[in-house]
């Protein structure tokens, strides 16, 4: 079924269209492409502006799925398939998208999710847009909340095997919770693509509530902002991965969990398998405190050595007590100089209280470190926002400052 559009807008906007699967019953789907093998998907096919609901959080659903006959399964070559401002709530996956092979021969090609609102707090793993063998994609100004109960990871977004040339930008990851008592944590933007050239770029995002009550190894799926070389539906830790540029992006760690064991959790994650990584211009906080036992709040921690980060510098690293410790690199390291040491590189990055508006506002202050203290990355020329970058950037999402609103002059009585 090509060049098929299905559009709720309403005289050009809104979101008049509500597709509903009230099925109870495992692996249930409400809108789903079929590919019936190569050069059979679904092309040209737009979906947006609609409402999309399943019909259980306690069993394994999807939203949108294009991919193969079955439920998660790959399809070829649904390409330039579109998705775009949709409302999905309930599904233990909000949209998937499974091409069947890395190359143009099968990959879901110039893939589209754009402005999307994803919504789940289920009771089964949730994942807000999971995506695999897509070459060409644009995942950007998508909004994730994700909540789940069961024993293993939720995500916001996960890019898994096969996924390369692909943009993830000023996508708002405001919410990824484990609440249950396993001992488990969210992921916020999990990129583990199995290539070693995968030319993925990571930019202008804004990732907070990324929680749980966590582990005393990442293996057990504790809590982590951005992880590189990490499989998002498996949280196997040491997926090759290369070729990954990480600028701009804002990610705040933050709140108290209770556990009895000494946990770890980290802001930035970069797995055993990572590579070729370009890491500049970002801002990792993490501030999580284990009111239980005494636990570490790594900003970044690298099971990769030193020669996975082509360039790493201008990043803000910002890890305070009572449990933070600001990298791991072979071991703790708990000074900027001597990460520097360690990495080789990093001169122009600081460790300093990027002085967020709130916990959820990671708009830096006026007085902030990171303001102006970036450098410039050809081709980004805007924020999170869309405000325009200066010739001098900040470091985060946000280029310019906060500016609260000043009420007006009142006359004396």
């Amino acid at each position: 079924a090509d060049r098929v559009t299905i559009d709720g807008r309403y005289n050009g906007s809104g979101n008049y269209l509500t597709f509903r699967n009230t099925n109870t019953n495992d692996n249930h789907m409400v809108i789903q492409l079929i590919s019936l093998g190569t050069g059979q998907g679904c092309e040209n096919v737009t979906i947006r502006n609609c409402t999309i609901e399943t019909g259980s959080s306690s069993v394994n659903s999807i939203g949108i799925h294009a991919g193969g006959t079955a439920f998660e399964t790959n399809g070829a070559d649904h390409d330039n398939l579109i998705i775009i401002d949709n409302i999905v709530n309930v599904a233990s996956y909000g949209i998937l998208v499974f091409g069947s092979a890395s190359t143009s021969s099968g990959g879901a090609d110039d893939l589209t999710i754009t402005g999307n609102s994803v919504t789940c707090n289920t009771s089964v793993q949730s994942i807000g847009i999971r995506v695999r063998n897509a070459l060409n994609a644009t995942i950007s100004g998508n909004e994730l909340d994700i909540q789940q109960s069961s024993s293993n990871a939720p995500v916001g977004i996960s890019l898994e095997t096969g996924v390369n040339n692909t943009t993830v930008s000023r996508n708002l990851v405001k919410r990824v919770a484990y609440t249950g008592t396993g001992g488990y944590g969210g992921r916020g933007i999990v990129v583990g693509t199995g290539l070693t050239s995968s030319n993925i770029t990571l930019v202008n995002n804004v990732v907070y509530g990324v929680t749980g009550d966590n582990y005393s190894s990442f293996g057990y799926s504790s809590s982590m902002g951005i992880a590189i070389g990490v499989d998002g539906s498996t949280s196997t830790l040491s997926t090759t991965t290369g070729g990954v540029n990480i600028y701009y992006n804002s990610v705040n760690m933050y709140g108290t969990y209770n556990r009895a064991t000494a946990c770890i959790t980290t802001a930035l994650y970069v797995g055993s398998g990572a590579s070729n990584l370009d890491i500049r211009n970002n801002i990792f906080v993490n501030s999580m405190d284990n009111t239980g036992t005494a636990s570490k709040s790594y900003a970044i921690y690298s099971a990769a050595n030193a020669s996975a980060f082509t360039t790493i510098n201008n990043n803000d690293y910002y890890a305070p007590s009572p449990e933070g410790i600001l990298g791991y690199l072979a071991s703790d390291i708990t000074t900027l100089s001597d990460w520097q040491t360690a990495t080789g590189q990093d001169g122009s990055s600081i460790e300093d209280n990027p002085m967020f508006t709130g916990n959820t506002d990671l708009r830096p202050q006026s007085g902030s470190p990171v303001l102006n203290a970036g450098v410039p990355i050809s081709g980004i020329t805007t924020d999170f926002l869309g405000d325009a970058r200066d010739a001098n950037p900040s470091m985060g999402a946000y280029e310019n400052q906060f500016i609260p609103s000043t009420p007006p002059n009142c006359p004396v009585l």
